[in-house]
């Protein structure tokens, strides 16, 4: 017997970093850090021959001291598909995204812009501005710490190290290292370009022998622990030396980095001038870093490598691949497609939900007080509801002129659990089949109601499990949990005779809950909901299939779920404003095959 190869193909990983000059190095150690902690290499997207607001290979090369003993692949252009695509770029237009190869998840870090808005998942290592969207996480542990870290706080300042990032800042640091020359303390002032001769020429200046000034290096982060105090602007250096157990005091360049500061905690001041004094309670400044600092490191490799891909990254019901996000939690991002407004789930780390007995015993009674046989009859009685609006429907044109009756409609239930609708269907007249995942269900459909079934998954439905066109198809609480939408849709229109029905009832994105807390909505929607629906997008959607909306019908009224719906005098006024405004949190949907 021939051997059988059963070895994972390996993931194929591109990075895509900051290298555009005044930016820092930031972005670029830790794309480095995060080479060395993977066991692959991913390709480096930085083309050999860059404009000069771009550094080039051998400059990036020369910057980032990690990349000297790892095997890093440069590519002028992605090389086919990858899994993961790691963006830490300060910003990215939609059509550099749309650029990149398009099976890969997104996951950018500190990113803002178009990439904020549509990458698949968003970590941010610093504080944002307060008016973008929140990250999936927000963690400064996940920041690339210097290793070199000492063994406790200093009790006095005596070594002072002056270091802003970019360039164009070497006016200000030779301003703060003045200040400071007359403070008895040793200062370190990093500029760039700077010589022997030109360190000599600034002691004669006037800064003393007390000022050192010194060139960028990228090897920086390890030398902070040698320090009692960095100062320096809000940005990735001052977590860095907080890490080394170094206090920090900020000067920043605007208002807003100042905002950003004193959010975290950070002892800022508006000007030089007042460093002296501020130096002087040094003790108190440590001991509010020392509060701050993080408690520990996180990896950033490890966090992308254990986000799962989805099984689609583009939405649903059709349209390109980059949407808007609508909210981003740990585990998922959800988006909404701009073509019909569908709002749709990408889930990173989604737990295994089996459709088995215990989904329709124990957690069916967990959260409704019974199990689902217990609550058959209940079921049953609202399917009666359903099928008479459904034949009603069927019995009138749209221009209100009865049809031929159509004696013994075939009506398909796709996910019809243990079959009350399929009784309530029968029971109007209906020749009725399920198709249900259960196995349990099945049976029970078949051997106690008596009903055809199939068992058989509603993600690959397809033709060839129907040997007969129908007259309705439904599906009752259930094309939420269902990936390609757009292929279900097609197979439900194909099986559909001209004209007949397709009936869904799913949760209502514009209800009562999704309006007053859309977020806090979104996070408490089970993990197999993979849509979101409301009106506008459940007519859009289904035009774009074949289909046109004849009835809508809002249901799950729940006056408790108002502002001020816990107080019981106001229910039923509630209620009637929830009926009224079309509130309801799940709704019904009947449309017809065009």
């Amino acid at each position: 017997m021939a051997a059988t190869n059963c070895e994972t193909v390996p993931e194929r990983w591109l990075v895509v970093a900051e290298h555009r000059r005044g930016h820092g190095t930031g972005h670029l150690r830790r794309c480095a850090a995060l080479c060395r902690e993977t066991s692959k290499s991913p390709d480096w997207l930085l083309p050999e021959e860059t404009s000069r607001e771009f550094y080039d290979r051998s400059e990036v090369f020369n910057l980032t001291p990690e990349l000297k003993n790892l095997p890093v692949s440069w590519v002028d252009t992605p090389r086919g598909e990858y899994d993961r695509i790691i963006v830490d770029r300060r910003e990215m237009s939609r059509s550099e995204l749309e650029r990149l190869p398009s099976r890969g998840i997104i996951v950018a870090i500190d990113a803002g812009g178009d990439l904020r808005r549509y990458a698949s998942y968003l970590v941010d290592t610093l504080t944002p501005p307060p008016d973008e969207p929140a990250a999936n996480i927000a963690d400064h542990r996940y920041l690339p710490f210097p290793r070199t870290v000492r063994e406790d706080w200093p009790e006095r300042c005596g070594t002072i190290l002056v270091a802003f990032g970019g360039e164009g800042n070497t006016g200000k640091t030779r301003s703060i290292a003045d200040t400071l020359a007359g403070t008895g303390c040793t200062v370190d002032a990093v500029i760039s370009g700077v010589s022997e001769r030109d360190a000599a020429e600034e002691v004669r200046r006037g800064a003393g022998d007390k000022v050192q000034y010194i060139e960028r290096s990228p090897a920086l982060s390890e030398r902070l622990a040698r320090y009692d105090l960095v100062i320096t602007h809000y940005g990735m250096l001052a977590w860095e030396a907080l890490w080394a157990r170094v206090p920090v005091i900020l000067v920043n360049p605007s208002a807003y980095h100042d905002a950003l500061a004193l959010q975290e905690g950070f002892v800022t001041v508006s000007r030089a001038e007042v460093l002296r004094e501020t130096i002087g309670n040094f003790l108190n400044i440590r001991d509010r870093c020392r509060a701050i600092r993080p408690d520990q490191s996180r990896s950033i490799a490890e966090l992308v490598r254990n986000l799962e891909i989805p099984r689609r990254l583009n939405a649903p019901s059709g349209g390109v691949r980059y949407q808007p996000v609508v909210a981003r939690f740990p585990d998922r991002t959800y988006f909404r497609n701009e073509k019909d407004g569908l709002v749709y789930l990408q889930n990173f780390r989604p737990l295994p939900i089996t459709y088995d007995h215990g989904y329709f015993n124990e957690d069916y009674l967990k959260q409704y007080g019974r199990t689902y046989l217990q609550d058959f009859y209940a079921i049953a009685r609202t399917g009666e509801t359903r099928i008479d609006r459904i034949l009603s429907l069927k019995e009138k044109r749209p221009g209100g002129k009865r049809q031929e009756e159509n004696t013994d409609p075939v009506l398909l239930d796709i996910g019809c659990a243990y079959g009350p609708f399929l009784h309530a269907a029968a029971g109007r007249g209906c020749r009725v089949r399920g198709l249900e995942i259960n196995e349990e269900a099945v049976r029970y459909v078949r051997e106690d109601l008596g009903f055809d079934a199939i068992q058989g998954d509603l993600n690959r439905l397809s033709l060839q499990e129907f040997r007969e066109s129908f007259d309705i198809i439904t599906m009752w609480y259930v094309i939420e949990h269902v990936v390609d939408l757009d292929k279900l849709l097609h197979t439900c229109r194909s099986l559909l005779k001209p004209g007949g029905i397709l009936a869904f009832s799913t949760p209502h994105g514009r209800g009562v809950s999704a309006r007053t807390d859309p977020k806090n909505f979104l996070w408490n929607s089970p993990l197999d909901h993979f849509t979101v629906w409301d009106r506008g997008s459940a007519e859009k959607v289904l035009e774009d299939k074949g289909f046109r909306v004849r009835s809508f019908r809002i249901t799950g009224h729940h006056p408790e779920r108002f502002p001020r719906g816990n107080v019981l005098l106001l229910r039923p006024l509630l209620n009637v404003v929830s009926r009224i405004l079309r509130l309801g949190d799940t709704f019904e949907v009947y449309a017809e095959r065009l």
